[in-house]
């Protein structure tokens, strides 16, 4: 019988080239998706106007935050959080944190401030990336130990114009290793973190239909998400 290929087989090519585990990082999943799709469209916003950033361009701007978190002290397993409106500059921050070789919190934005706060205590985080509306209010009250920077370009210390001549981690994160901290809503109590690696992140460990298939991630600016949500929606930008 003549054997079905599989969405991911491509990945075979890459294993113990870009990659050594069973299953590549998501840093390592992204470098890979650049090299096969350098051109096409990674990012795409339609407000105020269409603007589209390439996988290579993407990279570029990922890699530059993430050498800013190496000289701002992030080490491997620092918590980083993230909280914002759906747009590149969230998915950058995200992916800058995981290339730096921290651990990306995602923090509902619909959340009131006062629990934004609460959860940035519970995860240990040494740094936040914060959008519009509650940017001053963090600038200004910010969690002990915690840097703010801006996912609004514009206002504050914006994450594009963030780089530094830190290099990257030379010992990337493995496959194993703790990628992400999602929060529940705490709607029967209180919100619990769900720890995550690299492998349990959708779509890379349930969605057989998403690698290959869908190397284009856009995103609205004004849309709203969860974490939960958001973080399979920003998995799928590396597919």
């Amino acid at each position: 019988m003549e054997k079905v290929a599989a969405p991911w087989d491509f990945l075979d090519e890459h294993r113990g080239k870009d990659f050594a585990g069973r299953w590549p990082t998501l840093p390592e999943m992204f470098r890979i998706t650049v090299s096969r799709f350098p051109d096409r469209p990674c990012f795409t916003i339609f407000e105020p106007e269409k603007t589209t950033l390439t996988y290579t361009q993407a990279l570029s701007r990922i890699e530059a935050a993430a050498r800013y978190l190496v000289s701002a002290g992030i080490r491997t397993g620092d918590r980083v959080g993230v909280c914002g409106s759906n747009g590149p500059e969230w998915t950058t921050a995200y992916l800058a944190t995981l290339f730096a070789g921290g651990v990306v919190v995602p923090i509902d934005y619909q959340l009131r401030n006062e629990e934004v706060a609460n959860l940035l205590r519970a995860s240990g985080a040494k740094l936040l990336f914060i959008d519009t509306e509650k940017r001053e209010h963090f600038e200004k009250n910010p969690p002990a130990g915690t840097r703010v920077h801006s996912l609004a370009r514009g206002q504050g210390s914006y994450i594009y114009d963030l780089d530094a001549g830190s290099p990257l981690p030379e010992t990337p994160a493995k496959e194993d290793d703790l990628a992400a901290i999602l929060f529940t809503s705490g709607t029967t109590g209180n919100p619990k973190g769900v720890m995550l690696t690299s492998p349990s992140i959708p779509p890379m460990s349930s969605t057989p239909c998403c690698p290959s298939t869908t190397p284009t991630a856009c995103w609205r600016s004004s849309s709203r998400a969860s974490p939960w949500g958001r973080n399979w929606s920003s998995a799928s930008a590396w597919w």
